[in-house]
């Protein structure tokens, strides 16, 4: 009988640890600043390159997803599904853009510092989708799949929250550019950008 009572205690405790914790879910969105976009090899048109570069400009962005929050007193777990997308313009003989689109996957590890403020940090996992340049004649290749961090703070009131955040890529992600006459230059385009977010608990 004892035995069986404990059984039953124990269950019931494991029970509640488990799933009686405070789960949320909601839906985000903002804008960002991107300052990507660094060089990494030049293989002809050297001086025109990189007069191109030097005049690049990293522009705002938007993005938008969803989220997860499972609390457990001060310290959260928030996984998110997050779309972007970004624009670096380039300017030689004529003004180019490049449009860059990507879903990221961070898992967020955050702790309640006050009632109201909050910390957070953690992996991000990034899966680029096809960039488009607006010179058609230029052929770009990319890489698929990339990681990086988010580290970050925010101050939550109620059902909403402001999030400001700092993302950067930690694997490369290069583009490259090419004509009929050959590569012209591979371009280093990792995410570093500052996130600013309105989150809302649904």
């Amino acid at each position: 009988m004892r035995t069986r009572l404990f059984i039953l205690l124990f269950i019931t405790g494991l029970y509640n640890g488990i799933f009686a914790q405070d789960f949320t879910f909601g839906i985000k969105a903002g804008i960002h600043y991107n300052y990507s976009g660094d060089m990494t090899e030049v293989h002809q048109n050297e001086s025109i390159v990189r007069d191109a570069l030097s005049g690049a400009e990293n522009r705002e962005g938007y993005h938008g997803g969803v989220y997860s929050r499972l609390s457990f007193s001060k310290l959260f777990i928030q996984p998110e599904l997050i779309y972007s997308q970004y624009d670096n313009a380039f300017e030689a003989e004529e003004i180019a853009t490049l449009t860059n689109r990507k879903i990221d996957i961070p898992v967020l590890i955050g702790l309640n510092i006050f009632k109201a403020l909050y910390v957070n940090a953690g992996p991000d996992f990034q899966y680029m989708m096809p960039p488009d340049f607006s010179i058609h004649t230029t052929e770009v290749t990319y890489d698929d799949f990339t990681t990086g961090a988010h580290l970050g703070f925010g101050v939550r009131i109620k059902s909403l929250a402001l999030d400001v955040r700092y993302e950067r890529g930690l694997t490369p992600n290069e583009v490259q550019f090419a004509t009929d006459n050959g590569v012209l230059f591979t371009y280093d385009n990792r995410p570093s950008r500052v996130m600013f977010s309105l989150q809302l608990d649904l």
